[in-house]
């Protein structure tokens, strides 16, 4: 043992690092510990595009060699937790085939047995957890998806063999994140968060001498409560915690998320809320680092590479139960420099202590898993600091934290937002349809560049962002386009679990939601960046990493999308196209920036004779996809993928930043994205209505505003002869302002509805 580096007024943490990064990316980690104070430590690691699960033994002296139990395309955030007699199991998720199973293996002591499938081949098994107790009885819960919804199931393993699954969710629909806890004397104890009527709840179910309980509800609020952890005391009583999310907005209509933590008991009859001293229930706010502020002083929300938003709970050695949580150090710090805090209060039987650091300098903090066995320490596994490989899993150990003997958190101000009810806010506004040639186009809105937990900056779940898109900013369609490689690479498996998502989800004619992902090469043929957004019309196509080389230049990727039925999107300030076909669109504004504010780079490439249509993307950090500046409009024939896919190939589609602003743009016979010949004078016709007054319009040629029209109102008709169009090629587009100015924030913080929209171009010949 080597005594780590960082200690915080006489916590002294001892730590030993088993230098996991060299083989390759590790992704999800696990660790328990065993009755004999051994420590296992499994995880997945992905490298050379295969993955595989790996284990990993300290006994307090040495690390064994580390042991690969599987190896396949994809092997996918395991658990582990050791049993009575020096044994362990261990348990992952695999995609094989066209479907997600249940893998095990067994430890007996000496050896690892191979492995095999526990869930069913006609259901996708997803997000397991495992626990044991004293009579090596072994529980595993999971997620079992199937058509439209996820059950919660759990299943036994006694006396050698498997005993039949049990639905524990009975009839509800959607049911996410799973965590089991078995007690001494083998009761046991579910906790899980479901979807229904528009919100997340957390639910419970025991097993209590051999009988199951009903489903009982733990949380008690209509805000998203959801991500449990579950833990059970010195007692065998068991305690829960969450994470709940209320909406809220500042006075500039900036729309984020208060995060705070909750916590419950279980009494073996029903659950109580565990309040503060003063009665409220949320015991710790996690906006630090999550939530921008906006007053006073305005300050950006940036990545970070740990988990802030999962609480976990640890019971100590004298009967107290810790709920941790990780916070970022620097609350606007940067991405690539900033660590994070172990953070926690102790319940000591009695009342909550305050808000301490226990551990600085490292990410991922995970506590041991249920079953572990009870001592004198606290055990942490982390990934280390960003000077180490960011994949070194790093075990370490201190005496059990006295809160009083340990520095406090204290919270800075976080003034200016208040709450919001987010069905109220969001515009409303009715379907529009336009005639093209005799063909019905009705006009659908959507969100085509969103990032969830599936990239290193970035946290929300795949789940809850498009529950998000869909019920509560009431987008049409959507895709969550994680990046392929920033910090850490998109392993095959987030890159399957991320189609899975967008397959589960595409509802024709009530939610679109299409699979892709974001080509994120950083300094690429010169320019600071050269990203792309590739979205895919099926859910069965690859990805292409920037990272890899048959695309790690754009015309290399393009050569490969054109291999599929994919598109490609630029996004940014600058960029350089390729000559393929499949660059259709560019994002001209996002929660960034509105990139077309600064025009030149667009209007640069569009008079040298590139074709490309205008969109939105939110490109959002913030878990708010629809309500986080920018916006697409497309004009489809029908409310199904394909349509939408061909709208926005056939470029017939516009941006904004945020606001649903009608907007009908034809050059002669054609609308915004097409292409005609002008034998007179081009003759432009634009039907404009903003969801504010009043109302401007601008007519761009070539990059020069020619015509400008005002209105008092919310809707401009106008009726235009460009008498001065030159001989040969030509561009138009027009965008439109409405209401009044939009107030701009730092880094990824942007109003939800902006007052601007701009036309996808129209190309005149002459």
């Amino acid at each position: 043992m080597e005594e780590a580096e960082v200690n915080l007024k006489g916590l002294r943490w001892e730590s030993v690092n088993l230098h996991t990064g060299r083989e390759g990316h590790v992704g999800g980690f696990s660790f328990t510990r065993d009755c004999e104070g051994r420590v296992w430590v499994v995880w997945d690691l992905f490298t050379d595009r295969r993955e595989a699960i790996v284990a990993q033994l300290w006994d307090e002296e040495e690390l064994s060699h580390p042991h690969r139990l599987s190896v396949s395309s994809s092997c996918y955030r395991p658990q582990v937790a050791s049993g009575p007699e020096g044994d362990a199991f261990t348990v992952w998720s695999s995609k094989r085939g066209g479907g997600w199973g249940l893998y095990c293996s067994l430890f007996d002591g000496e050896e690892w047995s191979e492995e095999y499938r526990i869930s069913r081949e006609d259901e996708d098994a997803l997000s397991p957890s495992i626990g044991t107790d004293l009579r090596g009885n072994v529980w595993v819960v999971w997620e079992a998806h199937r058509g439209g919804g996820s059950a919660i199931k759990t299943r036994a393993f006694r006396d050698g063999r498997w005993l039949r699954e049990v639905r524990v969710s009975g009839r509800m629909r959607h049911n996410f994140r799973p965590v089991v806890a078995v007690g001494r004397n083998g009761d046991v104890h579910i906790v899980w968060d479901s979807y229904s009527n528009g919100t997340y709840n957390i639910y419970s179910r025991s097993r209590i001498g051999g009988e199951w309980t009903d489903i009982m509800r733990v949380s008690s609020d209509s805000e998203w409560e959801f991500i449990p952890a579950l833990t059970l005391d010195a007692y065998q009583r068991a305690w829960a915690a969450w994470l709940r999310s209320a909406d809220v907005a500042n006075v500039d209509g900036v729309v984020d998320q208060w995060p705070t933590v909750r916590c419950a008991r279980f009494d073996g009859v029903g659950w109580s809320q565990m309040p503060d001293r003063d009665g409220g229930l949320d015991l710790a706010a996690l906006c630090h680092g999550l939530l921008p502020k906006v007053h006073p002083v305005k300050t950006g929300v940036w990545g970070y590479l740990g988990r802030r938003r999962r609480p976990m709970l640890m019971p100590d050695g004298s009967g107290g139960v810790w709920l941790l949580w990780e916070r970022k150090e620097a609350h606007d710090g940067s991405t690539t420099k900033t660590t994070g805090l172990l953070c926690g209060r102790l319940f000591d039987g009695h009342t909550w202590s305050p808000e301490v650091i226990l551990h600085r300098g490292h990410l991922f903090y995970s506590t041991p898993n249920s079953g572990s066995v009870l001592d004198e320490k606290m055990w942490i596994c982390t990934r280390g600091a960003l000077e180490e490989t960011l994949g070194d899993i790093h075990i370490l150990s201190t005496e059990w934290p006295i809160p009083e003997g340990c520095p406090r958190f204290r919270l800075g101000e976080w003034s200016g937002w208040f709450p919001l009810d987010l069905v109220g806010f969001r515009e409303s506004v009715r379907r529009r349809t336009v005639v093209v040639r005799g063909v019905k186009y009705r006009l659908y809105w959507g969100d085509l560049h969103c990032h969830s937990v599936l990239s290193a900056d970035a946290e929300g779940e795949l789940d809850e962002l498009l529950f998000y898109a869909r019920d509560k900013a009431g987008l049409d369609f959507c895709a969550i386009t994680d990046n392929d490689c920033y910090l850490m690479p998109m392993s095959n498996s987030d890159w399957f679990l991320s189609q899975h998502y967008s397959m589960r989800f595409n509802s024709p004619g009530r939610f679109i939601v299409f699979s892709g992902y974001e080509w994120t090469k950083r300094n690429g043929d010169g320019l600071p960046y050269n990203h792309r957004t590739i979205l895919y019309q099926t859910d069965d196509q690859p990805i292409f990493r920037w990272t890899e080389p048959p695309s790690r230049r754009i015309e290399g990727l393009s050569r490969c999308i054109e291999g599929t039925n994919g598109m490609m999107q630029p996004h940014h300030q600058k960029w350089r196209l390729s000559a393929s076909e499949r660059e259709r669109n560019v994002e001209v504004c996002s929660g960034w920036a509105v990139y077309i504010d600064e025009p030149e780079w667009i209007h640069r490439h569009l008079a040298e004779g590139y074709r490309f249509g205008f969109v939105g993307g939110g490109d959002s950090h913030r878990r708010n996809p629809g309500l986080c500046g920018s916006l697409t409009g497309v004009f489809a024939r029908a409310f199904t993928r394909e349509a939408i896919f061909e709208a926005l190939k056939s470029r017939r589609a516009y941006a904004t930043n945020g606001s649903r602003i009608f907007l009908d743009f034809r050059v002669d016979d054609a609308f915004m994205g097409e292409e005609c010949r002008s034998r007179g004078a081009p003759k432009i016709r634009v039907q404009a209505e903003g969801t504010k007054r009043p109302i401007s319009l601008e007519v761009v040629r070539n990059g020069e505003t020619i015509h400008t029209v005002k209105s008092s109102g919310r809707e401009i008709s106008l009726r235009y002869v460009d008498g001065e169009c030159p001989r040969g090629w030509s561009y138009y587009y027009v965008k439109v302002a409405q209401g009044c100015k939009v107030p701009s924030y730092p880094s990824n913080v942007a109003v939800a509805k902006g007052n601007r929209a701009w036309s996808s171009p129209v190309w005149v010949y002459r």
